[in-house]
């Protein structure tokens, strides 16, 4: 009796606030998430999210194990809010989409945004919010649908919804194990939106499923569809029209009748691609047989993903009763509820369903039909490449497939033109190629058309008979480029993330893709980018940087620093890594450290010594937010933000300090490039700010150029700068005359320029959600052995060919970190002969490997200079 009063009287007392207590929250967070996931999970990171009222609305939760799987759980913050609003594995939405939505914020507004408070609402309705000139503006992390507070509908929850929720958190409250007694998920069934109806599209997610396991006839192609009950235009699989026709669905109002939902499903799979699938419909389910849940549980645990009908049902978000067709893709017997993960057809989330509803007196009813394949074959295919996105009209680009099994001999490809613009016609397919051998891959022009398009690819055997289809579910948009004379786009590649970074190693290139991690791309032909190698599940990497053979490259998720050996350029491998105290977002490496940009936790430096135990050496803690650094000899040079330039002594890397500032007094500074005595800063919306150092203590303004975007990065070469111009792409000015700065040439790119690598007459640029552009300019000769003021740091070196090697004399000004390298006759970089500081005065450097006979160039960089010498070498 003693137990039962402290119960009461706990839940008593939490009852006398709307808000629940935080180490509550956290805790229940926290078991749920290694009781149903195993055990092991620390938290991560914490997100707090606000309501209307300005007041905690909900925490996410994020947690890693040490295997870096990531999950991220959203429990609301007061009892008038569900307990568990989303539970997923991956870093939150706002993380992960926070850049897209803030650029999206700067295109539309035209202003440097102040980020205030993430918001949540509920699945689907989590929002970013900004200060823009003293008003609040919301943007949904997910639609990016921009929206004034005043906006949002705010309503004061029903009295009954709000019991409902109250009671479930008692329950939650007062839970200890939240260990599943009983659940079962299938992973990977895709996401359809709804389209000729709620049934032809939860069957087609189910067809969408089989067809990569197996049967790969089942659908061919997607297109886009417009739905007049929605009003819209929604994307779809050829079989969501076969399965329409078939279910006799009446395709105004979106209704079928369920008995002819599994004879359709069989015609489609069965009578149109030669399966021998089988369906059946279960009894009506209500209270009195548990919503015939045996029947959707026996489906789910046999691997099989489930046509479930819900009638009747109440469903809080529409405050109605709805009748609607889903995918069942799992479920949960908990000490609280019994669940369905469902694919509700309206959006790409995975919500956990009550099994049935009972509201002001009605019960809701359902059906399970189940769907059994049967007769595939070992043959099958799948188009990698495109998948949707930009794609530029008359550049070449790969169309690249996987397959499965020995008898796809050759295949056909097709796009497709639409009306509109839309891709709609899926009957007006243009042949790529009638047959082409089945090696992966086939090279393509983009053709001169306007309207969006979809690749649909079909495997034949030797005597033509189709043994299995794909194609792309997104459009891909063709394109052109507008840019000024003499800057024209050379070759374009669309990674699957955000390409935020881009460094040129040899003949490849290595892009921070964010969420996607490091894809690798083969630039030895500047007319087709082609990726060829990816690092992923490492977090969200959002810098890259090479230098002492090794690659650099920072991840904001796990808050890391990570080495990778380029032995295998293709295939970089982790040599080390260090958790350091921030979010980092940019990185420079000079000589044994590494610089790391981490906003408003200031600039970290790494000491990296040993690469495979890099360690925490120095903090400076800046006034501002720190965007990029550029460091010389043992001074940093800091892109602060709102705070300018800093200027800090690293002769003590772990006790950096400042030695001079400049505050500009307006412009956010995001970029920076020193060259001889000159810096350098992409200064957000003011553009680029140019200043005269005559030495660290000594620092003047002496000319501003205004760009039409947000400067955001910046790069020298060649009496030119080099600017990553936010949605204006990439602008050159020509800085011959400092004091007065004209551009030279642009080019304007699809998404946000971010970042970019200049090597000579190219520009390798990372726009973003739109991948990588490789940009060649003929405003300029090209130099083909110095490069820059050879006087600052080295002369013309000495070089001596000798059988076994070379022996290279370098007589150096000033103490200065370099980058000697061999490449071969193509471009590809064979060797690293030396990388690192090298001391004033005269150095020999000896390179003793064995090459092969042949004509071979030899590079060297500095911060300052590129030499590029021709050798021979004779066996």
């Amino acid at each position: 009796m003693k137990k039962l009063c402290m119960i009461i009287c706990i839940t008593e007392l939490l009852l006398a606030s709307d808000f629940i207590p935080i180490d509550k929250i956290e805790d229940i967070a926290s078991r749920f998430v290694n009781q149903r996931y195993g055990a092991g999970y620390g938290l991560l990171s914490r997100v707090t999210y606000y309501g209307h009222d300005e007041q905690a609305n909900a925490y996410g939760y994020t947690f890693t194990n040490q295997e870096k799987d990531v999950v991220t759980i959203i429990l609301g913050a007061r009892y008038t809010t569900s307990p568990i609003g989303e539970v997923y594995k991956g870093i939150p939405h706002c993380e992960r989409f926070y850049n897209v939505a803030l650029e999206k914020i700067r295109r539309n507004f035209q202003r440097e945004p102040l980020f205030k408070k993430y918001y949540y609402f509920g699945a689907g309705e989590e929002y970013a919010g900004f200060d823009i000139d003293g008003k609040k503006v919301l943007i949904n992390v997910l639609n990016l649908q921009i929206r004034k507070d005043e906006d949002l509908i705010k309503i004061k929850p029903d009295p009954v919804l709000e019991k409902i929720t109250r009671e479930k958190w008692i329950r939650y409250l007062n839970t200890e194990d939240f260990t599943a007694r009983q659940s079962n998920y299938v992973d990977s069934v895709p996401f359809i939106d709804w389209v000729y109806g709620c049934s032809p599209t939860a069957a087609s997610m189910l067809f969408w499923y089989w067809d990569y396991r197996g049967y790969g006839k089942l659908v061919d192609y997607f297109f886009t569809h417009w739905d007049a009950p929605e009003n819209e235009w929604n994307d779809c699989a050829n079989t969501n029209r076969e399965l329409a026709l078939a279910m006799y669905t009446d395709t105004l109002t979106g209704g079928t009748y369920i008995s002819n939902i599994a004879p359709g499903m069989m015609t489609v799979a069965n009578s149109y691609n030669g399966y021998s699938f089988s369906a059946t419909t279960s009894p009506q389910g209500g209270y009195w047989n548990q919503w015939v849940f045996s029947y959707l549980k026996a489906e789910i645990d046999a691997q099989r993903p489930c046509h479930w009908n819900v009638l009747q049902y109440w469903y809080a978000p529409f405050n109605e009763y709805i009748n609607h067709s889903v995918t069942g893709v799992g479920y949960e017997i908990t000490a609280t509820d019994t669940f369905v993960i469902v694919h509700n057809t309206w959006d790409n989330n995975e919500p956990l369903w009550a099994l049935g509803t009972y509201y002001n007196g009605v019960y809701s009813y359902d059906y399970v039909v189940n769907l059994v394949p049967g007769g595939s074959n070992p043959n099958n295919i799948f188009l990698k490449y495109p998948k949707g996105g930009i794609m530029f009209k008359g550049l070449k680009y790969y169309i690249k497939w996987d397959w499965l099994g020995t008898n796809i001999d050759h295949v056909k490809i097709w796009y497709s033109t639409g009306r509109d613009g839309r891709s709609y016609d899926s009957t007006f397919w243009v042949p790529i190629t009638n047959s082409t051998p089945n090696t992966g891959r086939y090279l393509w022009t983009v053709p001169n058309q306007d309207s969006s398009f979809r690749i649909n690819i079909v495997g034949l055997n030797s005597s033509n008979v189709r043994l299995a289809a794909d194609g792309g579910f997104s459009t891909t948009i063709p394109s052109t480029a507008e840019h000024s004379p003499g800057v024209n786009l050379t070759s374009h590649y669309d990674t699957d993330g955000s390409c935020v970074d881009v460094v040129s190693v040899g003949s490849y290139l290595y892009c921070a893709d964010y969420s996607n991690g490091i894809v690798i791309i083969d630039a030895s032909d500047s007319s087709i980018l082609d990726m060829v190698g990816e690092v992923k599940n490492i977090g969200a990497i959002k810098g890259v940087y090479y230098c002492n053979s090794y690659l650099y490259a920072v991840d904001g998720v796990y808050d890391t620093l990570r080495i990778f050996s380029l032995t295998n350029p293709q295939n970089p491998v982790q040599i080390g890594k260090t958790g350091i105290t921030a979010h980092p977002t940019a990185i420079f490496v000079s000589g044994n450290y590494a610089y790391l940009a981490c906003g408003t936790s200031g600039m970290i430096i790494v000491d990296c010594t040993n690469p495979n135990q890099p360690q925490q050496s120095g903090i400076y803690d800046s006034p501002g937010q720190v965007y990029e650094i550029f460091v010389s000899d043992t001074i940093a040079y800091v892109a602060d933000g709102s705070r300018g330039l800093r200027i800090v002594s690293v002769a003590n890397p772990s006790s950096p300090y400042e030695i001079n500032y400049y505050d500009p007094p307006l412009g956010t500074t995001q970029g920076i490039y020193k060259y001889n005595n000159y810096i350098y800063l992409a200064d957000g919306s003011i553009g680029v700010r140019i200043l005269h150092l005559t030495s660290p203590t000594a620092v003047e303004s002496i000319s501003v150029y205004n760009t039409p975007g947000v400067a955001r990065s910046i790069r020298y070469y060649n009496n030119h700068l080099f600017v990553a111009d936010g949605n204006q792409g990439l602008r050159i000015i020509d800085i011959s005359t400092p004091q007065n700065p004209v551009e030279a040439g642009y080019l304007l790119s699809k998404a946000i320029a971010t970042r970019l690598f200049v090597d000579g007459h190219k520009i390798y640029l990372a726009d973003d959600s739109d991948g990588l552009y490789l940009i060649t300019h003929t405003l300029f000769g090209v130099e083909n052995e110095i490069v820059g003021d050879r006087s600052v740091s080295f002369t013309y070196p000495t070089i001596t060919n000798m059988r076994q090697g070379l022996r290279i004399n370098l007589q150096v000004i000033k103490p200065t970190s370099i980058s000697v390298g061999i490449y071969d006759i193509q471009g590809r970089l064979v060797d690293i002969i030396y990388q690192g500081r090298i001391r004033s005065g005269n150095n020999v450097l000896e390179y003793k490997n064995d090459l092969g006979a042949g004509i071979y160039f030899l590079s060297i960089r500095s911060e300052e200079n590129i030499i590029i010498k021709k050798i021979l070498f004779i066996k």
